[in-house]
């Protein structure tokens, strides 16, 4: 069973939280596990950006579609 965006989500949200509490404004993650930790994408390569109020995937061109289609987070390609 495949888990809901709203899932995900909740995990970004919760990481926030705890992110916030140290004073951190935003945070990169570029482990492709982690990745699909919060996510649900499995990528080889990529950025995850989690901000304040925000968050961004950043895949290269081979993901873009699979991104797009799957992630609960908008999607900025990579050159």
């Amino acid at each position: 069973m495949e888990a809901s965006h709203s899932y995900f989500k909740k995990r970004v949200e919760n990481f926030r939280k705890t992110f916030l509490g140290y004073g951190v404004d935003a945070f990169l993650i570029q482990n492709p596990t982690d990745i699909f930790y919060f996510t649900g994408v499995k990528l080889s390569k990529g950025k995850l950006f989690i901000a304040q109020r925000n968050s961004i995937l950043c895949v290269d061109g081979r993901y873009t579609e699979l991104a797009k289609k799957n992630s609960p987070f908008p999607i900025k390609a990579l050159d």
